[in-house]
């Protein structure tokens, strides 16, 4: 019986199955391994990862995919002929369509940030979409009817070998490119995040994404908010350096520009060594504590900020890390169709990247608004610095007023209210403990947003910007004062020389 078996199988004809093993090597490589590395490469100045803790990641499921898409056409292979042709053709029109799909049809695939997407009203990507696997569909039937299966069965064999090359080849350079051999070993932590000091605070809160027009109109229409901000000085006149956060807080923290003449981690590692505010506050020997995720990959700054600590990279969750590395390559590659489904925010990974010993600063307003407690804060003798980066009303939209989240129906106006309530609380607290009247106290944003024109960024060049000088008690004033945050730096020195604001 075993003979029979063996000589079954020995006569079947193994050129279907051998073009399937080609396929699941290719598609996984494809979707597993190359898609996650290129999405880091291309995007280094936005993700966390690691490329070591990434492969560790995907190699695995590139393994797991493969042995299981050849154990799929293996079986097809056994049942018939007829069937494991079906799962080469299928196989490969998804192989090459998700191919096309990832590299070339992207221009309407919306920014993976978490916002909510109103898929059904792109028909454009998705015409796409349906028309590309027509074609290629179509491609296929001709091709089997004018040259044979046989020449089918190599030509697909012979796709899968070259654009994986070419897909290996491309890794490598963009792996070069983008130095992601430099690894991102440093983490701002929450540690001593509401330590303040009993002698003097220089405190920037920073609210993402607050434009000064909404803020201007909160104020007209809310006397609260003005009782919030009680004692600053409000510019509405106040033009950003930036329309991104990387960039903006770079220049927020030392006032040299990126001209775009070297890689940004060194503009910014030499930005953060040579900032006049930094070596001000070491002269007055201040406790420096830097709460932001907009860090060089510096060593030197474990020395110099209180919270940042040198990053051992691990997972706490293997398949919770695969998990994001799929929504990752399948909202690139997938059908447009499908993307909906893999579409996430991707500060949700970061858990999964990080070892947990190690508490990684607040980013969330209902996060900063629960830690406000006072039992959370403690007092030192030493001056303080902090500055503090929250969500503020950067997409997506996801909190409503009494601060619970909902995914629908968040205007951008209830996000730079639920700001101000989180500011208004974490001043309270600056007061109840006694040290808000020896503190300079500068809220801000690091840019602003389009509230109107979309295709525009003339309103991300506004943002938000009060401050309170040490010593100042008055109601809120406003000045029109033409201000930039070019100023930012001569303003910042005079505050710490105890100028009010």
């Amino acid at each position: 019986m075993v003979s029979n078996i063996c000589n079954y199988l020995h006569k079947k004809s193994k050129k279907e199955l051998i073009t399937g093993i080609f396929l699941s090597v290719a598609v996984n490589f494809l979707f597993f391994f190359y898609a996650p590395l290129e999405i880091l490469f291309l995007n280094k100045k936005d993700l966390f990862f690691s490329t070591g803790q990434i492969i560790r990641v995907i190699f695995p499921l590139f393994l797991m995919g493969t042995l299981m898409g050849i154990l799929v056409m293996a079986i097809l292979w056994l049942i018939s002929e007829k069937a494991v042709f079906a799962g080469v053709f299928v196989y490969a029109a998804s192989y090459l369509c998700t191919y096309v799909q990832g590299t070339f049809l992207l221009k309407n695939i919306p920014y993976m940030n978490g916002r909510n997407v109103e898929w059904d009203s792109l028909k454009r990507g998705k015409a796409e979409s349906y028309l590309l696997w027509i074609i290629m569909i179509v491609l296929f039937i001709v091709l089997i009817k004018k040259l044979g299966k046989a020449i089918f069965h190599s030509v697909i064999r012979f796709a899968c070998v070259f654009i994986t090359l070419v897909l290996i080849v491309t890794e490598i350079t963009l792996y070069f490119q983008s130095q992601s051999y430099l690894s991102g070993d440093v983490i701002a932590t929450s540690k001593n995040m509401l330590e303040m000091s009993t002698d003097k605070n220089f405190i920037i809160l920073v609210l993402d994404s607050v434009n000064t027009k909404m803020a201007y109109q909160l104020f007209h229409d809310n006397e609260e908010y003005q009782e919030v901000f009680e004692d600053f000085t409000y510019y509405p006149n106040m033009i950003g350096a930036y329309g991104e956060t990387r960039e903006s807080v770079t220049f927020i923290l030392s006032g040299d520009w990126y001209e775009n003449d070297e890689d940004f981690n060194t503009y910014r590692s030499n930005a953060y060594r040579n900032s006049p505010l930094f070596s001000k506050l070491e002269n007055k020997n201040y406790i420096m504590g830097l709460y932001t995720d907009e860090l060089a990959y510096d060593k030197s700054l474990v020395e110099r900020f209180d919270n940042v600590s040198e990053l051992e990279r691990g997972l706490t969750s293997y398949w919770g890390a695969a998990g994001c590395m799929v929504k990752l390559a399948g909202y690139r590659y997938g059908f447009f169709d499908l993307k909906r489904y893999f579409d996430f925010d991707l500060n949700e990974c970061y858990d999964y990247f990080t070892p947990k010993e190690y508490s990684h600063t607040v980013w969330e307003n209902k996060d900063f608004y629960d830690m406000i407690e006072p039992e959370n804060f403690s007092l030192t003798d030493e001056p303080v610095f902090k500055y503090i980066h929250i969500r503020g009303a950067h997409v997506p939209w996801n909190i409503t007023k009494d601060l619970s989240y909902d995914t629908q129906g968040v205007s951008y106006e209830t996000m730079v209210e639920v700001c101000f309530d989180v500011t208004g609380k974490y001043l309270e607290e600056l007061k109840e403990l006694g040290v808000y009247d020896n503190s300079v106290i500068i809220v801000m944003a690091d840019h602003g947003y389009n509230m109107e024109d979309q295709s525009s960024d003339l309103d991300h060049q506004t943002p938000f910007f009060c401050v309170k000088g040490i010593g100042e008690h008055h109601s809120m004033e406003v000045s029109d004062a033409p201000v930039s945050y070019a100023d930012l730096q001569d303003a910042f020195l005079k505050l710490l020389d105890g100028n009010p604001g």
